[in-house]
């Protein structure tokens, strides 16, 4: 199958492209929260913090229950939540349709990589249990940056390591970034990198116009995709 030769390197967020967890996420956050003396209603998540680091989550979910927002309550928010969740890890949870074949038919061609804002512990035990983790050249996790999406240094410090592992001279927009919310899309504009978006939580007009959305994962094992990704950021 061709696909794109300006492309070098293709780095993907987590939650929502490879895996189909914000549910999950939100589960244990609201669990957390409610033991605490808040609430939040998955409407709410959808629309606020699908995308966005857990950290800002925490302390905004605090906040709109009128509950103590210090960064000692906001740790203890972290702790419990990442404590609910790890406990479906990894069986619980559901994978985008065809990842297997996606990720090891795309590995022939480019360098993979993955920018998220879930730990990393979270992270490979997934990948390792559908035996895709040497496919990765890196794998970059909240407690691997200072400052998660829509700030670009996930998606900068995932190049770095990529140009370092591969020893190439890699650009950032030779690096296609995969996402699945505004903040992730935002941040790959802001490290100079192309995006696609999957519709997996937002319908494609929620997205910037011009931006190209695509319906599901196996998406990307289309020849029309790649046309249409060459065309649009290449001129080609």
């Amino acid at each position: 199958m061709e696909r794109s030769k300006n492309v070098k390197a293709i780095i993907f967020d987590f939650d929502g492209v490879l895996v189909i967890s914000e549910f999950l996420h939100y589960k244990a956050f609201a669990k957390a929260l409610q033991e605490m003396g808040g609430q939040m209603d998955w409407s709410d998540y959808a629309a606020n913090f699908i995308g966005v680091p857990d950290k800002v989550t925490a302390q905004e979910s605090l906040k709109r229950s009128g509950l103590d927002h210090s960064p000692a309550a906001v740790d203890t928010l972290l702790r419990r939540k990442t404590q609910i969740f790890d406990e479906e890890l990894p069986h619980g949870i559901i994978v985008a349709e065809g990842l297997t074949e996606v990720i090891r038919e795309l590995h022939k061609t480019y360098y993979l990589a993955i920018a998220s804002g879930a730990f990393r512990h979270q992270i490979i035990p997934i990948l390792q249990y559908h035996q895709i983790q040497n496919a990765f050249v890196t794998v970059v996790g909240q407690d691997d940056v200072t400052k998660g999406k829509p700030d670009p240094e996930p998606y900068l410090l995932a190049w770095r390591r990529i140009r370092e592992a591969t020893n190439t001279d890699i650009q950032q927009g030779q690096c296609l970034v995969v996402e699945d919310a505004l903040p992730g899309i935002e941040a790959a504009r802001r490290a100079g990198m192309p995006s696609v978006a999957i519709a997996t939580y937002f319908p494609p007009s929620a997205f910037p116009d011009g931006q190209i959305v695509l319906s599901q994962l196996k998406d990307l094992l289309k020849e029309e995709t790649w046309r249409l990704i060459d065309k649009t950021f290449f001129g080609k």
